[in-house]
């Protein structure tokens, strides 16, 4: 070969590997890019999550001063009105934006803001093993089986308690049940911390866990179990109702499907709407009953709460401008204004 024909040769070997070498640093610029544009929204997401939880805790004190300002001006200690758009939505902050919502509910899924009376729901830490069949109608209610139902209203007691001994000898769960399981555990023998203690409780599965959430909570039991009527779901109600019917007041299940459905439509007044500002609060004088309606609703004041003792704040704050959003649930007792609970969603 001439010299000539080994230079093009050469020549072309050297623009083939320079070509090769610019599609390979093509590439890994292009990889490099990606990783780095990848990293930056992981940075702008942690930043935007940080500014968020920064702007639901900020929601939080702000409605603690608002619950000190209205005790303060007209000693309710529960700012008036059911759907306080202008006081809890979209509020400003350095961090973002807030709501306060009220709890929702799967019959009640509209959005309302304010605070939402923690007695409306049953509280779990209140229950005795005399009233242990109020969760047991709530666990039929929600769609669940009687043995169900059974199991987990006893071994719940059984859980609380100081004791060792069974509060149901076919359906509740005391030590010995918990350590005979495969990976055993210790029974608690204490009031309830957090509602994911449920699962630890005989007879809970997940899907069982999930339904009870928007009907329970777990505040510090500060005497007899307690429920606000006028803020309770239809849920709660038909519960505490089912719970009384039966022989002892010879009554059956629809009179308190009746009694539940007139109480509705008498709190939600005029307008026929929950949670709007001509909701009356439930009075079962004024209302118009049957007899076994009557003796229902006499068995059920042994349980009425009129007045708030603690109030669930349901926070939705979003950072600015990345629009990252923190969920924040907290309970507030209004006798000093502390925080008792709080959880953000996924933790």
């Amino acid at each position: 070969m001439t010299i000539a024909g080994r230079l093009k040769t050469n020549s072309a070997i050297i623009l083939i590997v320079t070509l090769w070498i610019m599609a390979i640093l093509t590439l890994l610029a292009l990889g490099i890019g990606r990783q780095t544009r990848v990293d930056l929204a992981l940075s702008k997401y942690k930043i935007g999550k940080m500014r968020s939880r920064h702007a639901a805790w900020s929601a939080v004190f702000y409605g603690i001063r608002i619950l000190s300002e209205e005790r303060s001006s007209s000693g309710q200690g529960k700012p008036s009105g059911k759907n306080g758009g202008e006081l809890f939505k979209d509020i400003r902050t350095s961090y973002g934006s807030f709501d306060i919502r009220q709890a929702s509910t799967p019959e009640q899924q509209t959005v309302r803001y304010g605070f939402f009376d923690e007695a409306g729901r049953i509280n779990l830490n209140a229950l005795t093993l005399q009233n242990a069949g109020i969760l047991k109608e709530l666990i039929l209610v929600l769609g669940h089986d009687e043995q169900t139902a059974e199991t987990v209203s006893a071994s719940l007691i059984d859980w609380k308690d100081a004791d060792d001994n069974l509060s149901d000898r076919s359906f509740g769960g005391e030590e010995d049940y918990y350590q005979h399981k495969k990976r055993p555990y210790h029974c608690k023998n204490a009031p309830l911390e957090s509602l994911e203690e449920l699962l630890s409780v005989r007879g809970m599965n997940d899907q069982l866990w999930n339904d009870l959430g928007p009907y329970v909570t777990i505040v510090p039991a500060e005497g007899p179990l307690k429920v606000n009527f006028s803020d309770a779901s239809q849920t709660v109600l038909l519960a505490l109702a089912r719970y009384f019917s039966g022989a002892r007041t010879n009554t059956d299940l629809s009179d308190a499907q009746s009694l539940v459905r007139k109480v509705l439509e008498y709190r939600a007044g005029p307008d026929g709407e929950e949670r709007t500002d001509d909701d009356r609060p439930v009075d079962f004088k004024d209302i118009v009953l049957n007899a076994k309606e009557k003796v229902l609703a006499s068995s059920l004041l042994m349980y009425e709460q009129k007045r708030p003792t603690f109030l669930r704040m349901e926070i939705l704050a979003e950072a600015e401008p990345m629009r990252v959003m923190t969920r924040l649930n907290t309970v507030i007792r209004l006798s000093d204004l502390s925080i008792v609970s709080w959880r953000r969603d996924g933790e």
